[in-house]
Order: C-alpha cells, then sequence, then structure tokens
C-alpha cells in the first residue's frame, strides 16, 4: 500500500514537472523554470530513496536508473543557471556559432532535453508492466546474489588492466587532450584502459570476503589512477558499481546517506574538467591551482564542466532547420567502431566529431549533442529524437529489470543511461558495449572449463 503511494507521488512529480516547466518557458523566466526543475527532481529522488527499500534487488536496480536520470536533471538545470549568469560562456558563443540567438534559445533547448528526459521517466513509470522476468531467466533470479565472484575473471581483468594504465603517461596528458576525437586508432590501447575500471566495478559488485584483502587493495590503486587520469567516464562506472552493490545487499541507509554527498560528485567532476583544461592549455595545473580556479569562479567551473549537452540540442536543431540530412545509419557505428582503424582506414568519424569539427571549427574532440539531440539528427526530426529517446531508455530499464543478476552488464546499461543523455553519440553506446565485452572476455576461460567439466564431476560437487 505504501508502495503504491509513493509510486503514485513519483507520477504526480513527474507530471507536475511538465507543467510548471511548460508554464515558466511560456513566459520566459528561466530562472523560475531552473529552480523549479531543481527542486521538483530532488523531492521525487527522495520520495525513491524512501522507497527504494522496499522493493527487490531487481525493482531497486530500475529505481536506480530513475535516480541517475533526476541526477541529470539538476545538473543540467545548474548549468542553465550558470548559462543565464553569463550567457557569453557557454560553448556555442565562445565558439561565434553562426545564427545563435543565446539565451531564448538556449532555454528553449533546455526544455526540449528536461521534457525528454521527464517522458523517459514517465513512461516508463506509467508503462513498465515486466515486473516478472521471462521464463527462460526466472532460475537467474532466483538466485541469491547479482554477481558470482570469479578469482580467474579477475586476475585477466587485472592483467588487462595493468596494461590499460601502465600506458597512461602523465607527461603527455597535454597532447592527449589536444587530440581527444580524432581518429588516432588507439581503440587497443583504450579498451585496455577501461579494463581496469570494469576491474574495479567487478571487485566492487563481486568481491567476497574470503577471496583475500590484495582484490580490492590493487582496485583501490586502480580507481586512483583512473583519477588522475582526468577522464570522468571509468569514475562514472565505478560509481555505479557502488549502487549496484548497495542494492544487492539491501544497504539502503548507505544509499540515502550518500545521496547528501551529491554535490560532492558533482565537485570532483568540476575539478577533473578544471584540470584538464589548465593541462590542455600548458597553465599551472597543481590541485591548488585547481581548487582556486574551480572555487574563484563557480559559475564558470559549472559551465567548464564539459556538460555542453544544451549547446548540443542547440546545434542539433539547427543543423535541422538548415537541411542537415538524417543519419538514419550512424547508431550502427557502436557496432563497426570495434573494427579497429589499422583493419578499416576510412571508417567514419563519429557524429559528434564530425559536426564539431565541420560546423564549430574544432580541430579535435567535439561536442555533446545530448541524447535527444543526437536521435533528432538520427531521425531528422526532433519529435522524432524525443520519441527514439524515450523508447532507448525503456530498453535499458527493460534489459536491467530482465538481467539484474547480471551486475556488469546492468553497470554497463546504467552506465549508458549516465552517459547517453548528455553526450548523444553512436560512441556512447560503443563503451556501454566495450564495459561489457571486456567482461566476457575475462569470463571466457572459466565459462570454458565450466562447460568442459567432465559430467561425473559435475555430479560430484552435487
Amino acid at each position: 500500500m505504501q508502495n503504491n503511494l509513493k509510486s503514485s507521488v513519483q507520477t504526480t512529480v513527474l507530471f507536475a514537472l511538465v507543467i510548471v516547466l511548460s508554464l515558466f518557458s511560456s513566459i520566459d523566466n528561466y530562472i523560475g523554470a531552473g529552480i523549479s526543475v531543481i527542486l521538483l527532481a530532488t523531492l521525487y529522488i527522495g520520495v525513491t530513496l524512501y522507497k527504494i527499500s522496499e522493493l527487490n534487488p531487481r525493482a531497486g536496480l530500475v529505481e536506480i536508473a530513475d535516480l541517475i536520470l533526476c541526477f541529470l536533471l539538476v545538473t543540467m538545470s545548474l548549468v542553465l543557471l550558470a548559462a543565464i549568469a553569463d550567457i557569453h560562456n557557454t560553448k556555442l558563443m565562445r565558439l561565434r556559432y553562426t545564427g545563435y540567438l543565446g539565451i531564448d534559445e538556449y532555454a528553449g533547448a533546455y526544455s526540449l532535453w528536461c521534457i525528454s528526459i521527464i517522458f523517459a521517466l514517465l513512461a516508463t513509470r506509467l508503462t513498465f508492466p515486466f515486473r516478472h522476468p521471462p521464463r527462460f531467466l526466472e532460475s537467474h533470479h532466483n538466485a541469491r546474489s547479482i554477481s558470482t565472484w570469479s578469482a580467474s575473471s579477475a586476475v585477466i581483468l587485472a592483467i588487462m588492466g595493468f596494461v590499460g594504465v601502465s600506458t597512461i603517461s602523465f607527461s603527455e596528458q597535454q597532447e592527449t587532450f589536444l587530440t581527444r576525437g580524432q581518429g588516432s586508432g588507439n581503440g587497443l590501447q583504450a579498451l585496455f584502459y577501461w579494463a581496469s575500471a570494469v576491474y574495479v566495478a567487478y571487485v566492487v559488485t563481486a568481491w567476497k570476503r574470503e577471496a583475500g584483502r590484495f582484490f580490492p587493495a590493487l582496485a583501490a590503486v586502480y580507481t586512483a589512477l583512473l583519477f588522475l587520469s582526468a577522464n570522468r567516464s571509468p569514475i562514472a562506472l565505478i560509481l555505479i558499481a557502488i549502487l549496484i552493490r548497495i542494492v544487492a545487499d539491501k544497504r539502503y541507509g548507505i544509499l540515502k546517506s550518500g545521496a547528501l554527498l551529491a554535490p560532492l560528485i558533482f565537485l570532483v567532476f568540476s575539478y577533473q574538467s578544471t584540470w584538464r583544461g589548465l593541462l590542455a592549455r600548458g597553465a599551472p595545473a597543481a590541485p591548488t591551482d585547481v581548487l582556486l580556479a574551480v572555487t574563484r569562479d563557480p559559475l564558470n567551473a559549472i559551465q567548464r564542466v564539459g556538460f555542453d549537452s544544451i549547446d548540443g540540442m542547440v546545434l542539433a536543431q539547427s543543423l535541422l532547420d538548415k537541411g542537415f540530412s538524417p543519419q538514419y545509419f550512424d547508431p550502427l557505428l557502436s557496432v563497426l567502431n570495434f573494427v579497429p582503424r589499422q583493419i578499416w582506414e576510412n571508417k567514419p568519424v563519429l557524429l559528434g566529431s564530425t559536426i564539431g569539427q565541420d560546423f564549430l571549427g574544432l580541430t579535435a574532440g567535439g561536442i555533446f549533442v545530448s541524447g535527444p539531440g543526437y536521435f533528432s539528427l538520427v531521425s531528422g526530426s526532433v519529435l522524432g529524437g524525443i520519441v527514439l529517446f524515450v523508447f532507448a531508455m525503456f530498453i535499458a530499464k527493460l534489459l536491467i529489470s530482465y538481467f539484474a543478476f547480471d551486475a556488469i552488464l546492468c553497470c554497463s546499461v546504467l552506465y549508458f543511461v549516465a552517459r547517453f543523455p548528455l553526450a548523444g553519440d553512436a560512441f556512447d553506446i560503443f563503451l556501454s558495449i566495450q564495459i561489457y565485452v571486456i567482461y566476457l572476455v575475462a569470463k571466457a576461460p572459466s565459462t570454458y572449463l565450466r562447460a568442459s567439466r567432465p559430467s561425473y564431476l559435475h555430479d560430484l560437487k552435487h
């Protein structure tokens, strides 16, 4: 009964978000819109945190996806307020994009982005009937744990991760940041780099006390090295793994207390982005220099955190108005990107990088066109983009619900839920798939040995 009441409150808050956002946008009160979204999204998060302790882990993981989307709503609302304070510091203004109208166009794109997120939340809240997994998965859902520990898989991931983190040369970070997004053909190095993050995620979700302290100690070392690489994405994956472990162990008190530390996550990402920017410009980048830059101008730090998703949404709408051709087959690059550039020399460049270079004059990297913006460019219309985005989030939650017993798969899907609404590119889908592929590679030997074990040994064990 209480659970149904909290679900009703969640749905009511989402409808209120739509109404309030539409109302404030219609009267051009963008500050009111941003503050209202922050307050209502925070209320939704609070209700969800109280509700989640009453759910089984499978349903709890779906609620984690909603918490992530609401956290993104709060984050981008802060970015909006920073843009209102200094519109000239937004990415399209800094790049002098032709035809950019400023705050009105920016706030309009923000409203569309928020509506896409809210509809994604509403769609699953109102139409998510799949509370029971398919019959062929029922035996997995009866398992006592959502993840199983395998020392051999952990060792393989640790070795792959060691190769990855050992290739990080901090003396060459400036060059790395300046060439982000270029087709440099370093996919194998990136794969091993990500293996270190997958190793940490695996240890976080599956480690048992009897496995010893070596594995978590090494995970702590890898986490520190990943942080020092100034890349937000692996840290986000590790945070998601922690959330999954909390839900699996039903330690919801930690989750509720940890929610108070959410601003700290934003500060960490702001620190990394500012640090990366200082390194790229060749400026002093000691910890004190970075903290001074962040605290001296917090609004600038928010805009420089790298979440230029609203700028990307503006750009996507602008390109469509100028007759940009629909990119129907671009999502296929999420799979084709696994083909090394050494084999496929003319492999297409990712859409975000192409747009950044062709329309913004960027020599490296690209722009976050956002999830709705990306699907708008894929489908050829903003409405089509919103529909496809909502559908993608629905499928993601369906996968989480059906495969909740596979912690690393849930990590990869939740990582997609966290990254794609902001970034929006086939590369985000590719990264999410790559996370699970790395895990499957590490898991393959133990899976093969179990499958090839003589039947009489299996019988003796049971």
